[in-house]
């Protein structure tokens, strides 16, 4: 059984969906149900992709806070070519739709953060209160596990690896940029 397969079967990954194209366009086939989707608690979340022979391969393990769940977290990534993103998520909506271009699934596994529950001294009187824990210490053990498993990173966690965003990504972002900039002067 491969690595990917262990991990989900574990029952610690959730599976979130996965990306399409339709119409030429990305989007996102959502298939955990609403109230997860918009689940405000920290995650780590695995873009997992799956071959024609149904081999699977983890190409990113991330995190996020964002208080938009992970749908708004996913929907970064799928609206990345609008507004004015950042390098990397519109290097990896590139390449997202490079995979499915190449007849390749593209999914979505994450795991919710817990909070704790914790007494905490304020100025008058002590309180229970439920804290989230940090998801930067739960994405490094995740990327952790999986650098002992293959002594690297996922391909596109490029700042784990000390390797930089392709070459062309860099430049069409730089032209996506300038143009977004030519646009606005008009």
């Amino acid at each position: 059984m491969s690595f990917v397969d262990k991990i989900i079967k574990t029952n610690r990954l959730e599976y979130v969906g996965q990306f399409q194209k339709k119409d030429g366009e990305l989007s996102f086939d959502w298939i955990m149900k609403r109230e997860r989707l918009n689940d405000k608690r920290g995650r780590v979340y695995f873009f997992i992709e799956v071959s024609q022979d149904g081999s699977k391969k983890i190409l990113k393990i991330g995190k996020s806070n964002s208080k938009s769940g992970i749908k708004g977290t996913l929907s970064n990534y799928i609206s990345a070519l609008k507004g004015t993103p950042g390098i990397n998520r519109f290097s990896l909506h590139h390449l997202i739709c490079d995979k499915l271009n190449e007849k390749k699934q593209m999914l979505v596994y994450c795991i919710f953060i817990e909070s704790v529950k914790k007494r905490i001294t304020g100025i008058f009187k002590t309180s229970l209160i439920e804290i989230p824990l940090d998801v930067t210490y739960i994405e490094e053990l995740c990327l952790k596990e999986y650098f002992e498993e293959y002594s690297n990173y996922p391909e596109w966690n490029f700042q784990e690896s000390n390797t930089k965003i392709p070459l062309n990504l860099i430049e069409s972002f730089g032209r996506f940029i300038e143009n977004k900039k030519l646009t606005r002067k008009k």
